[in-house]
C-alpha cells in the first residue's frame, strides 16, 4: 500500500498500486539535488526538454526504475552513457543525432530498452556493438547506418530498424 496513491478523505484504503508517469518537460535544466530526487522515483519519468546532464545527475537518473524519456539530449559523453546504463528501465533519446563508440558501448550494458529517434550518425563500430544489447534497440532513421549494419540489425529479432524509404 505504501506505494500507491491514497485517496485523503479515505484512510488506510489504497486507491492505486500503477507506477506514476511523471513529466517534467518543461524544465531545461536539472540540479544535481533534483536528479538525485527523481532517481528515487520508480515509475515513469519524462525530461525532455534537457539538453545536456552533469555527471552527477547522470548518476542519480542511473538509479531510477521505470522508463526515462531523455528526448532533449543532444550530446551523450561515454560517461554520462555509463551512467545511464545502469537505469532500470527503457531508455528513449529524441535528439541525440550521434552516438559515438564510446557512449554505445557504454549503452550495450543497458538491461531494458533503448530508443534512438534522431540518430543521423552511427557509426559501423557503434551500431554492431548496440547490436549486442541484450534488450530492444530502436532506431527509427535507417539512414543512420550502412546497409551491411541495416542487415546485421534485421537479422537480430530484438532490434526495430524500419525499412529505408528510397
Amino acid at each position: 500500500a505504501e506505494d500507491g496513491i491514497r485517496d485523503y478523505k479515505v484512510t488506510g484504503v489504497q486507491t492505486c498500486a500503477l507506477p506514476i508517469w511523471l513529466s517534467f518537460d518543461s524544465l531545461s535544466t536539472l540540479s544535481d539535488k533534483a536528479a538525485k530526487a527523481l532517481g528515487q522515483h520508480r515509475g515513469d519519468l519524462s525530461l525532455n526538454r534537457l539538453t545536456r546532464l552533469s555527471a552527477a545527475a547522470a548518476n542519480a537518473l542511473g538509479q531510477h526504475a521505470g522508463y526515462l524519456s531523455l528526448w532533449g539530449l543532444t550530446k551523450l559523453s561515454g560517461t554520462t552513457a555509463r551512467a545511464l546504463a545502469k537505469h532500470k528501465g527503457g531508455l528513449s533519446f529524441g535528439h541525440l543525432s550521434m552516438l559515438s563508440d564510446q557512449a554505445a558501448k557504454a549503452l550495450a550494458e543497458h538491461k531494458g530498452s533503448l530508443s534512438f529517434e534522431g540518430l543521423t550518425t552511427l557509426s559501423d563500430e557503434a551500431a554492431k556493438t548496440l547490436a549486442q544489447h541484450e534488450g530492444g534497440v530502436h532506431i527509427w532513421n535507417p539512414a543512420a547506418i550502412s546497409d551491411e549494419v541495416a542487415k546485421t540489425f534485421r537479422d537480430n529479432p530484438r532490434i526495430f530498424l524500419p525499412e529505408k524509404s528510397w
